[in-house]
C-alpha cells in the first residue's frame, strides 16, 4: 500500500529515534596470558584464578583474555620456532591490547618473538623473581610484579622452632626446574655453621627418600624443594609428593610453596598467590587505563 509523505516522515522520525536509544557498541579489551607452566598446576590456578576474577570484576570494559600455556618448566628446551609460527597464526587478526607473563620462560620467549608476535603492545610480567631480572633485564615496554619466595627466612623459621635439631635433610629431583631450587637453596645452607649437618636427597628415588626419612633421628629437619623428576627418572607432581614427604617423615617438614601446605608440611616463609594474581591483575588495567608503561614502576 501506497504511504502519504507524512507517514513516510514519521517512520523516518521512529527508526531515528529508536537508533539514538541503541547503546554504544561495547569497548572490549583483550589480553594474551602467556603462561610458563601448565594452567591445571595448583599454583597456576590460585594464582590466574585471582588475576581473571580481578580483571573481569575491576575493569570499566569487557575482558576478553587468551590462555597460552608453554609448559617449558616440565619440557625445557622445547619452546621454538613453531610455538611461535602457531601463535602468530592464531593472533594476526586479533588486535591485542596487552600480554601477560608468566614466569621466566613467558619471559624469555617474549624477548625472543615478542615483537614479532604483538609489535608495540605492552607487556606485564608476574611471577618471577627479582634475581632474574637482574640476569637479562625486563623485557622491552614492560612492567611487573615480582613474588619474593623467600627460602633464607624459611630455613631460619625452621631452625627456629626447632632448636635442638641437628640434622638438616633436603628433598629435590633432577629435572632442570628442581635443579635451579638446589641452586637457590644450596648456597644458603652452605653458610650455616658446622654445628648443623646438611644431607641432599635429591640422589635417590622416591620410594628411598620415603623410606630415608621415616627412620629420621629426633634432632632432624626436613626442607622440601622440588621434584618434578626423581632419581630414577619418573615424573612427579609436587604438591602430591610434598604431601607423601610430610605423611611419611618423622622430623617435620617445611617447604616454599602454598599449594604444599594441607598436606602435613609444617609451613614457610610462603607467598601468598591469589594475592599476586590481583596484584598482576590490577597492575594490567593500570596499562590498559592508558597509563604509560615506562611511568609504572615494578612491583
Amino acid at each position: 500500500a501506497a504511504l502519504s509523505m507524512g507517514a513516510v516522515g514519521a517512520l523516518s522520525t521512529l527508526a531515528s529515534l529508536a537508533q539514538s536509544d541503541r547503546p554504544a557498541e561495547e569497548k572490549t579489551w583483550r589480553v594474551v596470558v602467556l603462561n610458563n607452566a601448565d594452567f591445571l598446576l595448583p599454583s597456576s590456578a590460585l594464582m590466574d584464578q585471582a588475576l581473571r576474577e580481578t580483571l573481569t570484576r575491576e575493569a570499566p570494559h569487557s575482558v576478553e583474555l587468551f590462555g597460552e600455556a608453554l609448559d617449558s618448566i616440565r619440557h625445557p628446551g622445547t619452546v621454538d620456532d613453531l610455538h611461535y609460527a602457531l601463535l602468530r597464526k592464531k593472533y594476526e587478526k586479533i588486535k591485542v591490547d596487552l600480554v601477560m607473563l608468566r614466569g621466566r620462560g613467558s619471559i624469555d620467549f617474549v624477548r625472543r618473538y615478542g615483537e614479532a608476535l604483538w609489535p608495540k603492545v605492552p607487556v606485564v610480567f608476574y611471577n618471577e623473581r627479582l634475581e632474574v631480572l637482574r640476569d637479562k633485564g625486563a623485557p622491552a615496554n614492560s612492567t611487573g610484579v615480582l613474588v619474593d619466595i623467600d627460602a633464607a627466612s624459611t630455613i631460619d623459621l625452621a631452625l627456629r622452632l626447632h632448636p635442638r635439631a641437628r640434622n638438616i635433610y633436603v628433598v629435590g629431583g633432577t629435572a632442570a626446574y628442581d635443579q635451579t631450587w638446589k641452586r637457590r637453596v644450596q648456597p644458603l645452607l652452605s653458610r650455616l655453621n658446622d654445628f648443623y649437618s646438611i644431607t641432599w636427597l635429591d640422589h635417590l628415588p622416591v620410594p628411598r627418600i620415603l623410606e630415608t626419612v621415616a627412620e629420621l633421628p629426633p634432632d632432624s629437619l626436613v626442607l622440601y624443594t622440588s621434584i618434578l623428576i626423581d632419581a630414577e627418572g619418573n615424573t612427579r607432581t609436587n604438591p602430591q609428593v610434598a604431601g607423601q614427604i610430610a605423611a611419611a617423615s618423622a622430623a617435620p617438614v617445611y617447604g616454599y610453596l602454598e599449594t604444599y601446605l594441607g598436606g602435613g608440611l609444617v609451613g614457610g616463609a610462603i607467598p601468598d598467590l591469589a594475592a599476586h594474581g590481583r596484584d598482576a591483575a590490577r597492575l594490567a588495567l593500570q596499562v590498559l587505563n592508558g597509563e604509560q608503561v615506562s611511568k609504572i614502576p615494578v612491583i
